[in-house]
């Protein structure tokens, strides 16, 4: 998936009620940027469960991406405001900071129990 400024943002939805927040604790994102991009000081994902259905900033968490190369984020979801339930979709957000031209490729993401198998499965993408 590759959001520009001017596309939709990128959306993940997985449409299972088997993926308990209990049980899937960290999310990795493998994604690249573009080198040019001028600010990359926050991107963010939201998310929506069954318990949750609807994105609100407590159902979101940030991070800071690498840009010019292939990358993996691993991100700890016991840190969001908010992650209960059962996961039904989960929405990357580069916000404004990607001017025209300029694009955020999102190559795979993965719920995982541990980040150990985040990791596991984020080597697959990025050595």
């Amino acid at each position: 998936i590759a959001t520009k400024a001017a596309d939709p943002i990128a959306q993940i939805d997985y449409q299972s009620a088997a993926l308990s927040c209990d049980t899937f604790k960290y999310i990795a994102v493998i994604y690249e940027i573009d080198e040019s991009v001028a600010n990359t000081s926050d991107t963010q994902l939201f998310f929506a469960t069954d318990a949750q259905p609807y994105e609100t900033a407590a159902a979101s968490v940030a991070f800071y991406p690498e840009k010019g190369r292939v990358a993996c984020e691993i991100i700890d979801m016991t840190e969001a405001s908010y992650w209960s339930g059962n996961v039904k979709s989960i929405r990357i957000d580069p916000f404004r900071q990607y001017g025209e031209g300029d694009t955020f490729h999102l190559y795979a993401v993965c719920l995982a129990s541990t980040s150990e198998e985040a990791l596991e499965y984020a080597e697959q993408f990025v050595w």
